[in-house]
């Protein structure tokens, strides 16, 4: 039997661009929903707004992104609850950088896709916990 996992929510810090806020946050939960969707074992289901969801949640964050002459790189965290509390896997970060044309959103796929996988295989070896 698959291990639903709850994704979301999926948000920009306030540092970021308005104009990229919104799109960068829908990249990133998009990436993460085929990432679950495509591991063995897992299945993503939308997260409840107004419910403490039941079981694991991923959620995200993009905390970061520079500009500059060799390219563009962004910064997210990324957290792992259980039953909507903070779990025992600390913040994860992940860093991504772009060029040429690729931008933002390219690095912020690739770097969404490379941590919920590893936290996928965190909470299927069975050493994510429930603090407290």
């Amino acid at each position: 039997m698959a291990t639903e996992i709850m994704l979301g929510p999926w948000d920009a810090a306030k540092v970021i661009d308005e104009a990229q806020r919104k799109p960068l946050a829908t990249a990133m939960g998009e990436e993460a929903w085929a990432t679950v969707k495509k591991a063995a074992g897992f299945t993503p289901a939308e997260k409840p707004e107004s419910e403490t969801a039941p079981g694991y949640s991923i959620a995200g964050r993009v905390t970061r992104v520079v500009k500059s002459a060799t390219g563009t790189e962004v910064v997210a965290t990324f957290s792992v609850f259980v039953d909507g509390r903070l779990s025992t896997v600390p913040l994860v970060e992940g860093k991504a950088t772009a060029s040429g044309r690729w931008g933002a959103e390219d690095a912020l796929r690739a770097v969404t896709e490379s941590r919920v996988r590893a936290l996928l295989g965190v909470i299927q070896a069975g050493s994510v916990k429930r603090q407290g």
